[in-house]
């Protein structure tokens, strides 16, 4: 683990649990950045009391920025002829495809217009087959239209989301820490984002019917208080919208502590179904719905092998790996398998709460 040079880093141990505030603690493993391969060691702890998973010690938040660089996932800029190119598109194909896409946000109560005859013929078919196309990818995750609704993305990176929320109606806002993203989110797509930590943010109480939080959860450094601050900031007949890794499901027990879904120190905190229903319910929640969702993420799990065993980074990653690249196969094909049997053990949580009662 050489890629990077010693840094002065002003590191914290984490001794109490914030959720249950517990102070006993069990090391699962200890480990690194394995994604950008900074040396510093972290220890991945369950909590004895309420079993959440968090990283200790960790980074101060002022110490986390380096973690982060430009060219984190979230990050990358959509430039401009990008964004241009797929407007284009749109004008070239926008006869059939639109009209399917218009039949399928109306389901979700979206107004593109006064339908055709076809188009509300075929809606539930549509619906059922295109879901996923109409809602650029995003399926469920898309969420049903509010009148003069606004909706907030949490961690929103380069406002890829909000920019197809803001297209059909949304009034939408961001945060995130990264300048880069936010300049990158106002430039190509006219976004608002604030630049800070999301208790920073001036926004009044009840100022928002969604608020969307996707991969985000586990990169707050107290995230019950976070999750409380969202309480705040929704309506009274909001939804958020919450996914995460999912420590309990099978690719992270394959996968041991090569498991993409670590990510230490960026991921402070790891969820199970059961970890993530406590927190939010904590912070006055009541859950709608929750599933997991299966992601084969294999093959970084060998390339973090692989880099372990020769200490250094491959050069593309993650490569097509001859020799485990059925193993890859079998591991991903078990993982479907049992998903099938065990609904919660995919590899991320995915969950969707409305305002209960404080307690």
């Amino acid at each position: 683990m050489k890629d990077h040079p010693e840094l002065d880093l002003i590191m914290e141990d984490v001794e109490v649990c914030p959720l249950c505030k517990g102070t006993k603690r069990t090391l699962l493993f200890n480990t690194y950045d394995r994604l950008y391969r900074f040396p510093e060691t972290f220890g991945a702890f369950s909590c004895d009391q309420c079993e959440l998973i968090r990283i200790s010690p960790r980074p101060t938040a002022k110490s986390m920025d380096r973690y982060y660089p430009d060219e984190y996932g979230a990050y990358v800029e959509i430039n401009a002829n990008e964004v241009n190119q797929y407007s284009s598109n749109e004008r070239v194909f926008s006869g059939l495809r639109d009209g399917i896409r218009n039949s399928v946000l109306s389901s979700l109560n979206y107004y593109e217009g006064e339908l055709k005859p076809w188009q509300k013929v075929l809606r539930p078919i549509f619906t059922k087959l295109f879901l996923n196309h109409a809602t650029y990818g995003y399926g469920d995750l898309f969420p049903s239209f509010v009148l003069g609704g606004k909706a907030l993305e949490v961690g929103c990176g380069n406002g890829n989301y909000l920019r197809y929320l803001k297209r059909h109606g949304w009034e939408v806002n961001g945060v995130d820490l990264s300048p880069h993203a936010v300049t990158a989110a106002k430039k190509n797509f006219d976004i608002e984002v604030f630049n800070g930590q999301l208790e920073e943010c001036s926004f009044p109480d009840e100022s928002f019917d969604y608020v969307h939080l996707s991969h985000v959860l586990e990169h707050f450094f107290d995230p019950l208080e976070s999750m409380r601050k969202i309480y705040r900031l929704l309506k009274k007949d909001g939804i958020v919208f919450i996914d995460v890794p999912n420590a309990d499901g099978t690719g992270a027990k394959l996968s041991a502590n090569y498991w993409y879904g670590w990510d230490a120190p960026r991921h402070l905190f790891t969820f199970t179904p059961r970890t993530l229903s406590l927190l939010v319910n904590e912070a006055g929640f009541k859950i709608s719905k929750l599933r997991t969702d299966v992601w084969n993420s294999f093959d970084w799990a060998e390339v973090f092998k692989q880099e372990e065993l020769h200490d250094k980074k491959l050069e593309n990653r993650p490569p097509e790996f001859k020799g485990a690249k059925l193993k890859i196969f079998a591991q991903g094909m078990l993982s479907l398998a049992i998903h099938k049997f065990k609904p919660e053990s995919g590899d991320f949580i995915r969950c969707w709460v409305t305002k209960g009662f404080l307690p």
